[in-house]
């Protein structure tokens, strides 16, 4: 059995494909349920490009704050694998995608470059010990 979204997304497509090829000019469909509808349509190409852009963010704050460029990769690196984890858990526990779990991927992103650049940050400040061969 399809979800509810599955065929008001298909219902909302099939129906603007109905408008475009109309012969009687140019018109469209409209309806409350549409507004539920169209923000599925967008969903997947949204969440996947925010998720980019935030990752382009961070990238460029962290080497403005570090200014080492090694430094700001391990910190993407550890952001990113905190994206990665968190959708792969997702998929295992079979969770479907949506405004909340979305919202909880940006408020990881957040806590992941928290952490990870303050440690990143706190290793940049710290002189490194003399090495002293016997």
């Amino acid at each position: 059995m399809k979800s509810a979204a599955i065929e008001g997304v298909k219902i909302l497509t099939d129906l603007r494909a109905i408008c475009k090829s109309a012969p009687y000019g140019n018109f469209f469909s409209f309806t409350q349920r549409y507004y539920d509808f169209e923000s599925y349509v967008v969903f997947n190409k949204e969440l996947y490009s925010n998720v980019l852009l935030a990752l382009l963010a961070v990238f460029v704050v962290i080497l403005t704050v570090t200014g080492n460029l090694t430094v700001t990769a391990m910190v993407l690196f550890c952001v990113g694998l905190v994206d990665l984890f968190l959708f792969s858990l997702l998929a295992m526990w079979d969770v479907k995608l949506n405004s909340v779990t979305v919202i909880n991927i940006v408020i990881a992103i957040g806590l992941a470059v928290d952490y990870s650049a303050h440690i990143a940050h706190s290793y940049l400040g710290v002189e490194p010990p003399e090495c002293h061969p016997d």
